[in-house]
């Protein structure tokens, strides 16, 4: 006798469907839902620099940030605190569907999710060139970027006082997390 899961799987339209009447927002991760959690102030003000930061930069990009849901698969929908596609963009969608650009910025309850689950999902988005890790805690950002040799993923970290290089941009930490305090 087979058992069942206690879980419905879901399929990527009765995911949108099933979503479309809820007040909370929820993410698909390979066919089942995942509650989607508010982050903290700090974690809000962190995702909106990055934003902001991308659209200072790049304008020939759509950047979207907090409240916009990514097709990674069709069984698995992800809300990145900021996404941002270089490419067409139907501004009437409920969803993009070909990122250039994710980036998560880390919560305490989520940071394994987004660190391990999170970013293997999002590397293999065709149209993804760059996956971006923004700690909270520490003024760390991880970006993932798919300029290795022969198309490979590499990783670059920045901390303290570097300059994040992201899309062929420079971007200072203090940008996104404030200035150092001067000793």
């Amino acid at each position: 006798m087979m058992k069942r899961p206690i879980v419905p799987e879901f399929s990527g339209e009765e995911y949108l469907r099933w979503e479309a009447a809820r007040p909370e927002k929820y993410e698909l991760h390979f066919g089942f839902i995942v509650a989607f959690a508010g982050g903290t102030l700090r974690h809000n003000q962190i995702a909106l620099a990055m934003r902001d930061a991308f659209k200072a930069r790049l304008g020939s990009c759509t950047t979207f940030a907090l409240d916009v849901k990514t097709r990674v698969r069709s069984d698995t929908y992800y809300y990145p605190d900021v996404v941002v596609v270089c490419g067409d963009v139907d501004l009437a969608a409920t969803e993009i569907h070909a990122p250039t650009i994710a980036v998560e910025v880390l919560s305490a309850t989520t940071q394994g999710y987004d660190l391990v689950d999170k970013r293997a999902a999002y590397r293999a988005v065709p149209s993804l060139k760059y996956f971006i890790i923004v700690h909270v805690e520490t003024r760390r950002i991880e970006v993932d970027d798919l300029g290795g040799i022969g198309g490979t993923w590499r990783t670059a970290w920045y901390d303290d006082r570097d300059v994040a290089f992201i899309h062929g941009e420079h971007i200072p930490l203090d940008e996104i997390y404030g200035p150092l305090p001067t000793a």
